[in-house]
């Protein structure tokens, strides 16, 4: 008689807000990051598992909600803080780095924006054939989030990373399978030279903070809301903030 077979035990963090696509709030995000906390403490858990319920895995953040993610204020010399101004996607990317259990994320549909950076970490990505896949942060007027300027050049490689994040455009699962602006550019080159996603993260934060008071990301956001192209009015480099010294 063969050895009987180890029964595998996982909790399943469910992405549920299928009317909304999953968009998440703050509030999901988190208790997504609670329940990794739950998972990871808990003996008898071997994996977990990130899905999303409906037809989608999450469209990213949800811009139409009451508190909106950017506050267009053209306060381009607002401090960052790094303790206070972290930016939120970036904690869960970095908490699913530092998970002691396999995390595995099962993608069911359209994975955008922060849908799409918080599976980088993942140790496994399955995706359906109608999974979609876009980093539209350039087209919203911002950098990118959840430490992707670290993860996903490592994940698919520097010319698809620029590829896919200068652009914006959608990812058909056949090129997400086959591949395993200027902040952009830049941001995506510096972090590609750190050992760690932290320094990506504490970038990334201070860049989404000082360009989510421009003019620009509040084009961004309307632009998307009433479905047209974005119609940006900085220009490079008066009104684009410098990299960190440290990363210049």
């Amino acid at each position: 008689m063969g050895r009987p077979q180890a029964r595998w035990r996982h909790r399943l963090i469910v992405l549920n807000r299928p009317d909304k696509l999953n968009a998440v709030t703050r509030e999901m995000t988190l208790g997504l990051l609670e329940t990794l906390d739950s998972a990871d403490r808990e003996d008898g858990i071997r994996a977990i598992v990130i899905t999303g319920a409906g037809r989608a895995f999450c469209a990213g953040a949800d811009l139409s909600g009451s508190a909106p993610f950017f506050d267009a204020t053209d306060d381009r010399d607002c401090e960052f803080d790094p303790d206070a101004d972290r930016d939120l996607g970036g904690v869960v990317t970095l908490r699913i780095l530092e998970c002691r259990k396999p995390v595995i994320a099962a993608i069911n549909g359209a994975a955008v924006g922060f849908g799409a950076t918080l599976v980088l970490p993942s140790d496994a990505r399955f995706c359906s054939e109608e999974s979609k896949f876009a980093y539209p942060f350039t087209r919203r007027g911002i950098v990118p989030d959840g430490a992707a300027s670290w993860f996903l050049p490592r994940v698919v490689g520097m010319d698809t990373a620029l590829d896919w994040c200068l652009s914006g455009r959608a990812i058909s699962s056949e090129e997400a399978l086959e591949k395993g602006l200027v902040l952009t550019r830049r941001l995506l080159w510096t972090q590609s030279m750190s050992n760690t996603p932290m320094s990506a993260h504490m970038e990334e934060s201070r860049l989404l903070k000082t360009r989510s008071r421009s003019s620009d990301a509040r084009e961004g956001v309307e632009s998307f809301l009433q479905k047209r192209a974005p119609d940006f009015q900085d220009r490079v480099p008066e009104m684009h903030p410098d990299l960190m010294p440290s990363q210049s």
